[in-house]
């Protein structure tokens, strides 16, 4: 499902009485940025609540440096890494790059799966924060590999493709609508807001139970000698 689909199917379902964002089954275009944003921060409670999706990120680990932050101002693609002639200065990723959620897992450049958070294990790799690792000094390797759980990447135009599971697309609606209800704040959006914030709640809970979403969700990894390292 595309944004422009969803917004519709909301224009013309649980948000259609809303008049002040909608007209015709329409998002108006004076509330559109701001009906985008919701949505954006609907998607954001989605990948909280469930676990949707991993990325990764390499590092080409520096002489004497144990910190590393996985945030954008620090990554760069594979492209421009290598326009530059040099991959030692930075962390590189593929073309996106989603934002730190919590990290997961960190492998060396030989494929070696790193104990995390180990504190009487000299090799183990520390996350004082939800973005940053800290490597031991006399870790024996090049680069490492960080996988990570992520955020969403955020929606902007109306063909940019909603990427959840089908069985979602329910809770995002009712999320959104929740949200969108909320922003009007008086009394009576605010009784529609709660309806739509309980069925996503029992929503949630359901698919949880019955295990229709995965939480193991692993992305496929790009071999370390096809990004650079021997």
């Amino acid at each position: 499902m595309t944004l422009g689909e969803f917004l519709e199917e909301l224009g013309e379902g649980s948000c259609a009485n809303l008049i002040s964002v909608f007209n015709d089954g329409k998002v108006k275009d004076s509330k559109r940025k701001k009906v985008i944003r919701t949505v954006n921060t609907a998607l954001d409670k989605l990948y909280k609540d469930f676990y949707l999706e991993e990325d990764s990120v390499y590092i080409a680990l520096q002489e004497s440096q144990t910190r590393y932050e996985i945030t954008k101002e620090h990554v760069m693609t594979e492209e421009e890494c290598q326009a530059q002639g040099n991959y030692n200065k930075y962390l590189y990723v593929g073309d996106d790059f989603r934002d730190v959620m919590s990290i997961r897992r960190v492998s060396t450049d030989d494929g070696q799966t790193l104990p995390l958070n180990h504190i009487d294990n000299p090799l183990s790799i520390m996350t004082p924060r939800f973005d940053t690792i800290f490597v031991p000094l006399d870790l024996d390797c090049k680069a490492l590999l960080v996988t990570y759980r992520c955020f969403p990447k955020h929606l902007e135009n109306d063909g940019d493709e909603i990427t959840i599971p089908r069985t979602l697309y329910d809770c995002l609606d009712a999320y959104v609508t929740y949200l969108l209800h909320k922003q009007l704040n008086t009394k009576d959006s605010e009784t529609v807001g709660q309806t739509y914030l309980q069925i996503y709640n029992d929503a949630v809970q359901a698919i949880l139970t019955d295990g229709t979403i995965r939480d193991d969700y692993v992305d496929d990894c790009v071999k370390f000698t096809e990004r650079g390292f021997e």
